[in-house]
């Protein structure tokens, strides 16, 4: 009965240190999430962004800003790559059998679905890795951060390009 009682006045005592810890953790949430409605409003902005993208932060991403325009320029990058392979493919699939009208109506789904790729790619200069005199990382969490941000960006535009490839005919 003793064992069980100290347990508890422990845990107790252990939890109230972390308040301190979980009230900022809390507040950087906040922070993150203001900061993803930002990029999350940038990326509809563009022609043919599916408006169910969220970009999420990875926990392991230090900077933020980073993150995000990694997701921004793969996410682009992927999506456009995916949507235009196949709206060329049923474009000549409707030239050569103008008679089709599943060709006719999956040209009609990915046509004018090409994402802006107005600064895509101006800020992997900016957030690559960069070295000191020594040999020594300067910017790690920038990079990091960057990469992760492209990880997760080539992710939601695989998924969401799945998810429009299944409204084919």
């Amino acid at each position: 009965m003793r064992n069980p009682i100290i347990l508890l006045v422990l845990s107790g005592s252990l939890l109230a240190g972390c308040t301190p810890f979980l009230e900022d953790l809390n507040a950087n949430l906040k922070s993150v999430n203001a900061n993803l409605k930002n990029v999350n409003a940038g990326l509809r902005g563009n022609t043919g962004m599916p408006s169910t993208t969220v970009a999420g932060i990875d926990a392991g991403a230090c900077d933020p800003a980073a993150f995000q325009a990694g997701f921004k320029d793969q996410y682009v990058v992927d999506w456009n790559s995916e949507v235009g392979r196949k709206e060329a493919l049923f474009r000549l699939q409707r030239q050569q059998h103008p008679e089709d009208t599943a060709a006719r109506q999956n040209y009609a789904l990915y046509r004018g679905k090409l994402l802006s790729g107005e600064g895509v790619g101006d800020k992997a200069t900016a957030y690559g890795l960069k070295f000191d005199n020594n040999g020594h990382i300067q910017n790690d969490c920038q990079a990091r951060s960057y990469q992760q941000g492209k990880t997760a960006g080539g992710t939601a535009a695989v998924t969401n390009f799945k998810a429009l490839a299944a409204q084919e005919i």
